[in-house]
């Protein structure tokens, strides 16, 4: 299994993001469009909302950042 990103786009400025473990991209799009009311928690944030509101989505291999710690 591979870690995604999955961005619903609402809008311009509004998105929400979540973390999925699946075996390819399409998978991926194809869980995160299969409920009608999309519930999950993302650091700490619990999101809800209806898949019709939800204008387009996005899917990327997840790619965990290292914090570097600055020397200045």
């Amino acid at each position: 299994m591979v870690k995604y990103k999955v961005t619903y786009h609402f809008n311009k400025d509004l998105t929400a993001t979540r973390i999925i473990e699946a075996e390819s991209k399409e998978d991926a799009m194809i869980a995160a469009k299969a409920e009608k009311v999309v519930r999950f928690e993302e650091r700490g944030v619990l999101y809800e909302f209806n898949i019709e509101d939800v204008k387009m989505i996005t899917v990327s291999e997840f790619a965990k950042v290292k914090a570097v710690k600055s020397i200045y």
